[in-house]
């Protein structure tokens, strides 16, 4: 067949299909983003699924390689791991980040908990659990009947961040996190929603998984419902306003019944403090990026001195939100 043949059979292919020239070239050569995560390799082959069996096997379920790697869309087609096996791997690098704020913006951070290095399952529960251990009760001892009334509605909670971490645009290693102010909590998925689906189709539970494979995973496990129950989930106790949705990212907004009196500061914020806050911030977004940043690149990148910048990790070790490992020249920072 000639090329000029090539050339007539893919355009009434095209045609007969109803599709421009772009989109059948497309639909030939370039993978739908729900369909990259599986697609695209891991960057570690030497992975383990210890965790990740083990929540098979509680299950009564089979564990037996190589079906079990295959079965589950952990394999690219050329037979490598993908990406979804890495972030479900005992030992990958993602972390899920739980900032808490002291105030109803990002002036001051109070503390930065992250959760990570092992199989994704395990690190959302463990954020899950943390996120759980403050959602105190309130007892309003104004009635002749106590009310309790508890600090977030724990269901609607579990559901936006289930489906932030399922829906999340993975195959960006852009991970979910979950920001605490003083009235509110707001979970931040990566990417919008997904393709081709309208606002009305969300908010009526259409399911269109993002990332197909760990929905399969995940729905395996009980770890997720069908999609009309999540979203409606936490509309009924918030309504369509605790959503903000954008091509890049999908927040849920959830209100606090009353403010967190741990998480307050009293009296007026300072200019000084409020610069504080933010070098010291710089300085926790540099060390996320690099672990092994020297204190001169940190100066440089904060446009501060060094001496500053000494004092200021040191009290932010004192602090807890960071800490050495390793010795001076050859060690790395970890934020806590």
């Amino acid at each position: 067949m000639t090329s000029g043949e090539h050339e007539n059979e893919y355009m009434q292919e095209t045609a007969a299909e109803g599709r421009t020239p772009a989109e059948n070239l497309r639909s030939h050569f370039v993978p739908a983003v729900s369909e990259l995560f599986a697609a695209l390799p891991s960057k570690r082959q030497d992975l383990t699924f210890v965790m990740l069996k083990s929540c098979y096997l509680a299950k009564g379920m089979s564990v037996n390689e190589p079906e079990f790697s295959s079965s589950l869309g952990l394999m690219t087609a050329d037979g490598r791991y993908n990406q979804l096996a890495y972030v479900l791997a005992d030992s990958n690098s993602v972390f899920m980040d739980i900032s808490e704020y002291s105030g109803a913006d990002m002036t001051l951070l109070a503390s930065c908990k992250q959760y990570g290095e092992k199989s994704l399952l395990f690190s959302m529960g463990e954020a899950e659990k943390y996120a759980g251990s403050f959602n105190e009760s309130y007892a309003d001892m104004s009635k002749a009947v106590r009310a309790d009334m508890p600090l977030y509605n724990a269901d609607a909670f579990r559901a936006a961040w289930h489906n932030a971490c399922l829906h999340n645009s993975w195959y960006t290693m852009v991970p979910p996190h979950i920001d605490v102010y003083d009235d509110r909590m707001e979970i931040v998925s990566a990417g919008g929603l997904p393709e081709g689906m309208t606002e009305d189709e969300f908010f009526a539970g259409a399911s269109r998984p993002v990332n197909p494979e760990l929905h399969k995973i995940m729905t395996q496990l009980g770890y997720v419902q069908p999609a009309e129950h999540g979203v409606q989930c936490i509309t009924a106790a918030y309504g369509r306003n605790a959503f903000r949705i954008s091509d890049n990212s999908v927040t849920v907004v959830i209100p606090f019944g009353f403010r967190r009196s741990g998480n307050l500061i009293g009296g007026p914020v300072s200019d000084d403090r409020t610069r504080q806050v933010r070098l010291q911030r710089k300085i926790l977004e540099q060390i996320k990026a690099n672990p092994r940043i020297t204190i001169s690149q940190i100066a440089s990148s904060c446009k501060a001195g060094t001496a500053t910048i000494t004092n200021y990790l040191s009290r932010m070790a004192k602090d807890g939100l960071i800490a050495r490992e390793g010795s001076r020249k050859t060690g790395s920072w970890k934020v806590l």
